[in-house]
C-alpha cells in the first residue's frame, strides 16, 4: 500500500508538473505574440514616417532648382531695395542748405526759359522720417517752360516734392503765365543706414 501511495503521489505531481509546464508555455507564446505584434506595429509606424520623410525628400529635390531661382530672385530684391536705399539717403543732406538749393532752381529756370521773379525760403515741418523747409517759388513763361522745370526739379540731387503749384492766365502779347510753385526740400534724415548685402548662397 505504501508503494501504492507513492506512485500516485508522484503521478499527480506529474500532472500538476505537465499543465504547468503547458501554461508556462502558452503564457511564453502569448507574450511572445503581443511582442510581434507590438513589434509590427512600432514597425509600421516608422515605415509611415520614413515612407513621408522620402516623399518630402523627393519634393524637395524636385523643386530644388525653384527654390534656388527663386532665393536668387529674393537676394536681388533685397540688393535692389538696398540700394535704393543708399541713394535716398544720398539725396536727403543733414541740413536744409537752402541758398545751395535756390541756386540750383536758378539755373533750372533758366535752362527751361522759366524767369524767376521772387524765391524765399518758407516753414520747416518736422515729420517722423525726416524734416523739410518749403521754398516758395514766383515765376513767369510758358507752359512748356513750367513743365521742362518740373522734369528737371525731379531729377536734382536733393529729394523733393511740390506741395503747391499755381497757374494763372496767359497773358498778352507772348501768352505767359504767373506761376506759383512751393517746393518741399527734404533734410535731416532720421533713417538707419542700410547694412551691406549678405552672401546669398
Amino acid at each position: 500500500m505504501r508503494f501504492a501511495d507513492d506512485d500516485h503521489t508522484i503521478t499527480q505531481r506529474l500532472r500538476t508538473l505537465r499543465w504547468s509546464l503547458r501554461a508556462t508555455a502558452l503564457l511564453i507564446v502569448g507574450a511572445l505574440l503581443i511582442a510581434a505584434w507590438l513589434s509590427e506595429r512600432l514597425l509600421q509606424r516608422h515605415v509611415q514616417h520614413l515612407q513621408k520623410t522620402h516623399a518630402s525628400a523627393v519634393t524637395l529635390v524636385q523643386n530644388r532648382d525653384r527654390l534656388q531661382h527663386e532665393h536668387q530672385q529674393h537676394q536681388q530684391r533685397l540688393a535692389n531695395l538696398r540700394q535704393r536705399h543708399e541713394q535716398l539717403l544720398e539725396r536727403v543732406p543733414a541740413t536744409a542748405s537752402e541758398s545751395e538749393f535756390l541756386s540750383k532752381l536758378s539755373e533750372l529756370a533758366e535752362d527751361a526759359r522759366l524767369t524767376l521773379r521772387d524765391f524765399r525760403p518758407g516753414t520747416v515741418a518736422t515729420h517722423e522720417t525726416h524734416a523739410e523747409r518749403e521754398i516758395q517759388l514766383r515765376a513767369e513763361g510758358h507752359h512748356d517752360s513750367l513743365c521742362q522745370f518740373l522734369a528737371a526739379l525731379q531729377k536734382t540731387e536733393r529729394l523733393n516734392r511740390v506741395s503747391h503749384l499755381q497757374i494763372g492766365p496767359a497773358k498778352p502779347p507772348e501768352q505767359t503765365s504767373q506761376i506759383d510753385i512751393h517746393v518741399a526740400i527734404a533734410f535731416d534724415c532720421k533713417l538707419p543706414t542700410a547694412r551691406p548685402s549678405e552672401d546669398p548662397r
